[in-house]
């Protein structure tokens, strides 16, 4: 970008320039050939005679030739070409009827020349060569170069203090964001990244923390999992711990008392299971992962519950059946309806006397 800022103004002021001179130069060779196109034949004596009639221009150095290209004027007072030869490019170009015009920009100066025929009654009887060395406008463009180099300098300082200003800033607000990624990765879920701001960055300091806050909800509901289940599982543990113990220790135990102890056993062991789902649904319930619900047509629930429990009732003496009026339908969870008639079902054969 600073190059192209440095390139652009200075080719358009070198163009420009360029334009300026070969309007200049042409048009000083223009007023020297009208000089001299009412001339019959060119000699030294009738050129320089029309030429004082040109006012000064300021050309460093200007030719005038006959046809042939002889020197016949020439401007330079010391070592002159007058009575010699001249063949630059530019005259032989104008000695075939040609206008031409030619610059260039080196050694600190605008270098141009200009040739132009001279004609007599559609002849040409000769030619002006007009050459110019200017440093003035030379100057003001090197010192235009000097300013946008010094300008880019100016700007390339300014871009690269605000880079490091502005690399500084984010490598800090990413260094907090790393750093919160490493307290959670070694299980500091409480610790939160402060980010100020409305960008990107803050954007994805606030999408971690949210999900920094699930994890912390996740890992209280298993800290309190693990605490409940501790405690309420601890007395039917221990309860079929001393009944085995019990059996196992005691020798010449009878066998209705074996019988107690293993349907004591049986009995903890179900009343583990309970304990056990009460506690999964519980923890279910505050990490809000509730069942979806949903229309559940009971008929289908209850004849499935009455096929599982059928063995149950004939074992207990008890007549198993049930009836259903009308269609039924509710909306909840077909999983937990299930429970609920199955608890029941299972709870009414286990009371019920027999018939």
């Amino acid at each position: 970008m600073l190059i192209l800022l440095n390139t652009y103004p200075l080719i358009t002021s070198e163009n420009l320039t360029f334009r300026s001179k070969q309007s200049s130069l042409q048009g000083s060779v223009s007023v020297m050939v009208t000089a001299l196109s009412g001339l019959e034949e060119l000699s030294e004596e009738n050129v320089a005679g029309a030429m004082t009639l040109v006012e000064e221009t300021g050309i460093s150095r200007v030719l005038v030739t006959d046809a042939s290209g002889r020197v016949l004027y020439d401007t330079r007072e010391t070592d002159g070409a007058i009575g010699r030869y001249a063949f630059y490019t530019e005259l032989v170009q104008a000695l075939r009827g040609e206008d031409v015009f030619y610059t260039e920009f080196s050694d600190k100066a605008f270098k141009s020349r200009a040739a132009s025929p001279v004609i007599y009654h559609s002849q040409t009887i000769g030619a002006v060569y007009a050459y110019e060395y200017d440093t003035e406008q030379a100057e003001l463009l090197l010192s235009l170069q000097r300013n946008l180099l010094t300008i880019s300098a100016v700007v390339l300082v300014f871009a690269g203090g605000i880079s490091v200003l502005l690399s500084r800033v984010l490598t800090r607000r990413f260094g907090v964001l790393t750093d919160a990624i490493r307290k959670m990765r070694e299980g500091s879920y409480s610790h939160r990244a402060e980010v100020g701001g409305h960008d990107e960055i803050s954007e994805l300091a606030a999408e971690f923390n949210d999900m920094a806050d699930r994890l912390q909800t996740t890992e209280d509901a298993r800290r309190r999992f693990v605490s409940d289940a501790s405690h309420e599982l601890k007395t039917p543990l221990a309860g079929i711990r001393l009944l085995s113990d019990s059996i196992l220790q005691t020798e010449n135990m009878d066998a209705q008392t074996v019988r107690e102890f293993v349907g004591d056993i049986e009995q903890e062991s179900e009343r583990l299971a309970r304990i056990t789902e009460n506690l999964l649904r519980l923890t279910r319930l505050d990490s809000g992962m509730l069942p979806e619900a949903q229309c559940v047509d009971l008929s289908p629930v209850m004849a499935r519950v009455v096929r599982m429990l059928r063995l149950v009732a004939e074992e207990k003496q008890v007549d198993l059946s049930y009836e259903i009026r009308r269609e039924g339908q509710t909306l909840a969870s077909e999983d937990e309806i299930h429970e609920i008639i199955y608890n029941l079902t299972e709870n009414a054969i286990k009371y019920n006397r027999p018939g």
